[in-house]
């Protein structure tokens, strides 16, 4: 019929359409995907088309026009069944294995220690040690440990400890507990580490540690020189003092009475330098005095209060803060 006609050509004009939008989409799509679809389409149009001669059941226009629709099945089955459900399991597994290597590649490479542990129990349930289930290169570097000897074996074991270090913070975290990272010294390894200590499956921890030593030991020559140029500091700015006070004592002495102006003038100008030479050598002393401790929390309003009462008098000035509770 005429609108059976009508209605093949409308497909066959959206089926164009169609591959119009497919082309202009075409980034979206797998490089295979994208010809086997352009292919699909075209094949459903030659069938629709085919459709509009037919007048027989049994004539080549209908016959063709299926055929058609058997190569735009095929070619949709290989673009969408195949690609999109075949492959992509097989894309999945692919994906799998490249992170697995990349992780595992992460895992032998890592600068840092890692060992992977579970918790071992007694009879009651209670932690008595914890064994090493896996550990990477870098565990046998730092520690000079070899991996055969590490693994399966328990840290009273391998380190011949009567009481495992850390062990009850370590099976708190295997239960369940917050990562923590911490830094400690060894008494077994005499040495200093940084830890990271997390669990990834209850009764199971893993630790990443790197050897500190250098690190602290460091820190402490540090504060060694600075205690050492502290007190050369402290020792000098104490005989500049004294020359100070003895100079203050000398001017003190002259008798400017029948001196000339001039005269009078330069020696004011003398003493008003040694005292800036002074405050000078006092804020030298409050410049050393910061840093020679760690900071800690100060209240605004008993820093401020303390102050007015050493430094400043008010007189019939009120002075009003609201500072109570804020600390910097």
């Amino acid at each position: 019929t005429s609108f059976k006609i009508y209605m093949e050509y409308l497909l066959s004009i959206l089926f164009a359409t169609t591959i119009v939008l497919i082309y202009q989409k075409r980034a979206y799509f797998e490089p295979r995907i994208l010809p086997l679809m352009i292919a699909a389409l075209g094949a459903t149009i030659i069938a629709e088309l085919a459709f509009t001669f037919y007048i027989d059941v049994y004539g080549l226009s209908n016959l063709i026009g299926h055929l058609f629709k058997i190569i735009s099945f095929a070619l949709i089955y290989l673009a969408l069944v195949e690609t999109g459900i075949r492959r992509p399991l097989e894309i999945l597994y692919r994906d799998l294995a490249e992170s697995e290597e990349k992780f595992r590649g992460l895992f032998q490479t890592m600068k840092e220690g890692f060992a992977l542990h579970e918790i071992v129990k007694d009879d009651d349930g209670n932690a008595v040690d914890y064994r090493i289930l896996e550990v990477n290169p870098a565990f046998e570097e730092i520690l000079s440990i070899p991996a055969e000897s590490a693994i399966n074996t328990t840290v009273r074991e391998l380190y011949g400890t009567e009481e495992p270090p850390f062990l009850d913070q370590f099976a708190t975290i295997a239960d369940g507990g917050e990562p923590i990272t911490f830094e400690e010294y060894i008494p077994q390894l005499k040495r200093h580490f940084r830890i990271s200590v997390f669990s990834e499956k209850k009764g199971r921890f893993a630790t990443i540690f790197t050897e500190i030593t250098r690190i602290i030991e460091d820190q402490k020559a540090l504060s060694l020189a600075n205690k050492k140029l502290n007190l050369l500091t402290s020792l000098t700015r104490h005989d500049i003092f004294n020359n100070i006070t003895a100079a203050e004592g000398y001017l003190y002495l002259i008798d400017t009475t029948d001196m000339p102006p001039d005269t009078v003038r330069y020696i004011n100008g003398l003493r008003e330098q040694i005292k800036a030479i002074q405050r000078k050598n006092e804020f030298s002393r409050d410049y050393q005095n910061m840093g020679m401790q760690a900071p800690t929390w100060q209240s605004l309003e008993k820093n401020i209060e303390e102050y007015l009462a050493d430094h400043t008098d008010t007189g019939d000035i009120t002075i009003e803060h609201n500072l109570t509770g804020y600390e910097i």
